[in-house]
Parts: structure tokens; sequence; C-alpha cells
């Protein structure tokens, strides 16, 4: 479920099936990486309509975290985040990224996807086939989660895809 009145007013009557929340950061850059953040912006875009495509009713698309990327503390920015969503009663909140630095990060309450950069050059149509080609395989480890949660998986871990 995307983050618009339509499907929020579908989440308040359903609210007891979604049971996981997706965050996507994306560093902002207007240094010599603003072509590559510009991409990524456009990569993680296409990753959150194809992964809403797949798991309607059961994911809540959080609008994208944008930050500076040369800002201080990441966990900062995103805790107050993960922890309302967790009193909020989601059991799983991902969290997407392909900034290097929440790697590191363990204090999230989420379960982070490091997901590759992609070329500065690629093209619109080639970013679509690649986030529709990455949205299977985030899928396939959402559903893994899923699948595991009785096992006292813990989350905290960080997936690079």
């Amino acid at each position: 479920m995307k983050w618009v009145p339509k499907d929020i007013t579908m989440y308040k009557q359903a609210k007891e099936y979604v049971d996981s929340a997706l965050l996507t950061a994306v560093p902002l850059s207007f240094n010599e990486e603003m072509e590559q953040s510009a991409v990524m912006n456009e990569f993680m875009t296409g990753l959150n309509f194809e992964l809403e495509k797949q798991f309607k009713g059961r994911i809540l698309i959080i609008p994208q975290l944008v930050y500076l990327e040369d800002e201080g503390n990441r966990v900062d920015l995103v805790k107050p985040v993960t922890t309302v969503l967790r009193k909020k009663g989601f059991k799983h909140v991902f969290l997407l990224t392909s900034d290097e630095e929440w790697s590191v990060e363990q204090e999230l309450e989420a379960e982070v996807f490091l997901i590759p950069l992609l070329d500065p050059e690629t093209e619109d149509g080639e970013v679509r086939v690649l986030a529709k080609e990455r949205a299977q395989e985030i899928g396939e480890s959402f559903k893994e989660i899923w699948n595991n949660e009785q096992k006292n998986r813990q989350n905290n871990t960080v997936i690079k895809i």
C-alpha cells in the first residue's frame, strides 16, 4: 500500500493484515555524486513501485527518507520513524538503501537491505528493468523473513542484494 489517501483508507480497514513497513533512504548530493544520487532516487522509486505491486495488502510503503549525503549520524534520522512504526504494530520494518553507511547501523529496529549502486549513465528504460529484477530478489528475502518469524529472527540485520 502506498502513502496515498485511497491506500491509507484501505490500510486502516485492514491493518491487522499489514504487518510490514517499507522505508527507503536516499542520499541527496550536490557534488560530483549528483548524477549517482539522481539515478538511485529513480531506481528506489521503481523498487518501491514494484514491491508495492507484489505485496499490496501486506506492506505499507512509507514516503522516502531523503537526507544530505554528508549528514551526521544516520541513526538519528531514521530511529524515530522505526520506533513509531514498531509501536504502531508493524512486526517488520524494512529499510532499502544504497548507502554503505547504513550497513553498520544496528540500532534501527529494522532489516536493512543494502542495494548496489547503479552506474550514473544507466538509461531510464534500463533502470526500470533493473528495479523490476531487484524487486523480485528483495521480495524473496521478504518472504523468507516472514516465514522465519517464528524462529526468533532478530531484527537489525543487513542484507546485501
